[in-house]
């Protein structure tokens, strides 16, 4: 995780485990993104009541500006259009300065709708 770390990434990641008959552990697939639903199941009971929204969208943006524009813009996001980032994918400390930023989070909101339209507006913030 040390290594992932050093190369750009933040956040939640998963790992891939297998326990041998020995009792031996190994690692063998770090997933550097939601695995499944896990990340926002533990999540959603906390957030949802902070934001006072129940209805929540998983996905990903890509957000092509410099690392400290983005924290401004996951500001506005969070406090404006109900976005809890969980997770970032820097490529400048990876060393992939010709890659966008990724931004992986829960979208809440009182309805489809309401998700819908909050999506329209992080684009407009650049948040694709």
């Amino acid at each position: 995780m040390m290594k992932a770390a050093s190369c750009g990434y933040r956040g939640f990641a998963g790992f891939d485990v297998a326990i041998c008959d020995d009792g031996a552990a190994y690692i063998y697939d770090l997933n550097f993104r939601f695995n499944g639903s896990t990340t926002p199941l533990l999540l959603y009971n906390s957030a949802s009541s902070a934001i006072g929204r129940k209805l929540v969208k998983f996905r990903s943006w890509s957000y092509s500006r410099s690392i400290n524009s983005l924290f401004k813009t996951l500001y506005t996001a969070l406090n404006k259009y109900s976005l809890l980032p969980v997770n970032i994918y820097d490529p400048l400390a990876g060393g992939r300065p010709n890659t966008n930023i990724r931004v992986f989070g829960m979208l809440f909101g009182s309805s489809r709708d309401e998700i819908a339209e909050n999506e329209k507006s992080l684009f407009n913030l650049g948040l694709v």
